[in-house]
């Protein structure tokens, strides 16, 4: 009877054994862990870095328009190197992206003319068209094409008066655009590009207007 009782009783022992054993525990609970923790880690890389480049585009687009609206007059040659040309502006403050991809940016600038409290005509429009510009974004706008502006942004004294004597044009802005196709440095998936935009609108310093040579 004892001996039948002994043997019945020890498979609950080594269940109670093995229940007690606690060899490896950290090892697998680690193991679980691993994949959460560096989900976690390549998610807050990758949104810092995202966050990075579009500050970089805010600021290229600040640069964009800054350096414009400082110009008496905007020179169209592509081959001419002074600082009013709208070749170099585009170059230099395409640099401002670095590190970010150059390639992947695209530049616009434009001057336009109120209309209205809430749109404006373009007068002219330049861009760095030998940038890498998918589905043929950032190309130049067209002479007469509207633009909607800010809601709030036109005061009264900037919107046009063909009533007064003499009449009172619409006021000229200077509009800067910056694109900038981001690709996350560490692909998860299938990672597309995200684009990031911004668009900041100055009125010129030197005179009432930046004309295009």
């Amino acid at each position: 009877m004892a001996g039948n009782a002994l043997r019945a009783r020890r498979p609950l022992v080594r269940v109670r054994a093995w229940l007690r054993n606690r060899e490896g525990v950290a090892a697998v609970e680690f193991a679980m862990a691993l994949p959460v923790l560096l989900t976690l880690y390549l998610g807050g890389y990758l949104l810092c870095d995202a966050i990075s480049c579009n500050r970089k585009v805010t600021i290229t687009t600040r640069e964009l328009t800054d350096m414009t609206t400082r110009c008496p007059a905007i020179i169209s040659s592509t081959t001419s190197t002074d600082p009013c040309a709208a070749v170099t502006i585009l170059a230099a403050s395409a640099q401002v992206m670095v590190p970010y991809s150059t390639a992947a940016t695209w530049e616009r600038i434009s001057e336009v003319q109120v209309t209205s409290a809430t749109q404006a005509k373009v007068i002219w429009s330049q861009s760095n068209t030998g940038a890498t510009v998918a589905n043929g974004q950032g190309q130049p706008l067209e002479t007469g094409d509207t633009v909607t502006l800010p809601s709030g942004m036109v005061s009264t004294g900037m919107m046009p008066n063909p009533t007064a004597t003499p009449a009172i044009a619409g006021a000229y802005l200077v509009v800067g655009e910056v694109n900038n196709a981001y690709v996350p440095p560490i692909g998860i998936g299938n990672t597309n590009a995200i684009a990031l935009y911004d668009r900041v609108f100055m009125s010129p310093r030197l005179a009432a207007q930046v004309p295009l040579q």
